[in-house]
């Protein structure tokens, strides 16, 4: 629907330099459209049937997002063995003996 009032609005501009290039209203405004083309029933009608046209987009987005999630999980991967202490912040911290103990009073 929307590639089609997108044929339509382009169309706009035509038929309104054709109103202005009549003079006294000899010429209602259908009959611009159909001489310059631009009515509803000069746009291409599809042929066919809907869902083999969406099954095939269908496939080629669902083949899109899942070459993206490899490519996406592959990057992570490359990342992680090059630089491997990029996502140490995210664990707990450990420490092999107890921490210091931090005490704001003089005793």
């Amino acid at each position: 629907m929307l590639s089609r009032s997108l044929l339509v609005s382009r169309q706009i501009v035509k038929s309104a330099n054709a109103v202005q290039s009549v003079r006294h209203g000899s010429a209602s405004l259908r009959e611009i459209a159909v001489k310059h083309h631009n009515d509803l029933d000069a746009l291409p009608i599809p042929h066919g049937c809907w869902k083999t046209d969406f099954k095939a987009k269908d496939t080629k987005y669902n083949i899109n997002i899942a070459l993206l999630l490899v490519l996406n999980f592959a990057t992570y991967g490359f990342i992680k063995k090059v630089c491997p202490g990029t996502d140490a912040r995210a664990r707990p911290t450990t420490f092999k003996v107890d921490p210091p103990i931090f005490n704001t009073y003089d005793e």
